[in-house]
């Protein structure tokens, strides 16, 4: 978040501790939205959410969410936004965390759709992959320069 010039956004990160330790963080700001105080995770970046280790169990996901809550409560925040990763950056493919938001009543703005291409060691088979428009594309750019 270097890149923003300084007081562009009025940071309020949270940190969750357990037994005094660290447990996750979750990069927000705080700003006004008709009057309202909104919370959001992260405003300047594409994704946000929590920052979580590798590992973290679904408890874990539904303890941090409770705790968002709580927080937000406390702190009088009327709307709590973020948008998530996909799942296929988490290095552990799960959607706990996803989950817990859902039966807490997170609801989504907006959903976005997304698409894994697995590469293979050889080019030709993953052109094997494409269909037709797209493997003409990617000839095109061959063509005309572009390294795959």
């Amino acid at each position: 978040m270097a890149y923003h010039p300084l007081g562009r956004f009025n940071d309020h990160s949270l940190l969750f501790y357990r037994d005094s330790e660290l447990q996750t963080i979750f990069p927000a700001v705080m700003y006004m939205e008709a009057g309202l105080p909104v919370l959001h995770s992260h405003r300047g970046s594409s994704y946000g959410g929590f920052v979580q280790p590798i590992g973290q169990s679904l408890d874990d996901c539904f303890w941090l969410v409770e705790g968002l809550i709580e927080e937000g409560r406390r702190l009088n925040f009327k709307k709590i936004i973020m948008t998530l990763p996909p799942v296929i950056y988490n290095q552990r493919l799960t959607n706990y965390l996803e989950f817990a938001l859902f039966r807490k009543h997170f609801s989504y703005l907006k959903r976005e759709i997304s698409s894994v291409l697995f590469l293979e060691d050889e080019p030709e088979l993953n052109y094997a992959k494409f269909k037709p428009a797209s493997l003409r594309a990617a000839r095109k750019a061959e063509r005309n320069g572009v390294t795959i």
